[in-house]
Order: structure tokens, then sequence, then C-alpha cells
């Protein structure tokens, strides 16, 4: 059952979910799934196609930080009750307007958009 959750995280990953540029031009809004059910596992959507399975040890303090503070805001909160799979990519995308406007919200039970910049978004691509 561990390895069909991360699977099933994986596969899902593999559609064309791919950081969106933010309105303000200059950051990114980048896809990221967390799978809860047997160990925090976290699925960073990259680019086209790609991408970055990070565990609670592995995952860069930038998203860490992030994660948190809209987990603990109320950004934090659901903003739709649909499964992941039958997410648009409107619907998960779709801006939170307020403080953390900025740093991200939760898009759904598992996926959040972390925003982040070119410089962040390039050593998760291993471009640093």
């Amino acid at each position: 059952m561990k390895d069909h959750t991360l699977n099933q995280y994986v596969f899902n990953a593999l559609t064309d979910l791919s950081p969106v540029m933010a309105e303000d031009g200059i950051n990114y809004r980048v896809p990221v799934q967390v799978a809860t059910e047997t160990s925090n596992k976290y699925v960073v959507h990259v680019g086209n196609m790609s991408i970055r399975v990070f565990t609670d040890d592995t995952l860069p303090d930038f998203i860490r930080v992030r994660l948190s503070m809209i987990k603990a805001s109320g950004v934090g909160e659901t903003l739709n009750t649909k499964l992941d799979d039958i997410l648009t990519t409107l619907e998960l995308f779709r801006t939170r307007k307020g403080n953390l406007e900025t740093v991200g919200w939760q898009a759904s039970s598992t996926m959040f958009i972390v925003v982040m910049g070119d410089k962040e978004l390039a050593s998760l691509k291993g471009m640093t």
C-alpha cells in the first residue's frame, strides 16, 4: 500500500502539470503534491513532464517554510472539494487573493501551489 500511494502521486505527476508564471511576471506558481498516508512525500512539478520527489528530510527549506505558512493561515483551507485526479488546471492555479498570494495556497486536500522565484525553481531542476 505504501508504494501504491507514492506511485499514484508519481503517476498523477506525469500529467501536463508545470509551473505557471505568476501575475507579477517574476515568480512561478509551482504545483506540489503532498502524500501523507504513510509518510510525507512531496512531489514537486518542476517542468514539462518532470518532477522531483522529496521526503521530510530532503524537502528544501524554502518549500517547507512556505507550506507551513500556507497550512497555518486561512489560505490553508481547501479551495476545491474535488479529488485531485479531476481537478482542472484552471481550478488548480486559481489564485486565492490575500496576504499569502506571493507565498502560495492549498488547491485541494493534497495539492498546493507554492510561489517561487527563478533561482529557486532552477535549483529544483538541478540548474544551479
